[in-house]
């Protein structure tokens, strides 16, 4: 099933870079990241880790996950909505 999805330029380049070195498609690497977050396991082996740091740095990405962590900003406000 095809499905659009919206992403930052240079973490789409990472996510091609990082395909291509696993021999994967973009669609099953991100099945893979889904599935495994989803377990609560490492999507990526140190090796990887250490190659996708260096896309980061040739695409210039400085964004961390943590600059993403809306829904633990969300499940805060509504604490302190409730009292």
């Amino acid at each position: 099933m095809r499905r659009g999805l919206t992403l930052d330029s240079r973490i789409l380049k990472i996510l091609k870079a990082t395909a291509a070195l696993e021999d994967v498609s973009v669609s099953e690497l991100l099945e893979r990241i889904v599935l495994r977050a989803l377990e609560g396991t490492a999507a990526f082996s140190e090796d990887e880790l250490k190659a996708i740091s260096k896309f980061r740095a040739i695409y210039g990405l400085t964004a961390k996950a943590v600059d993403f962590d809306y829904i633990e900003t969300w499940e805060n406000l509504n604490k302190q909505s409730m009292g």
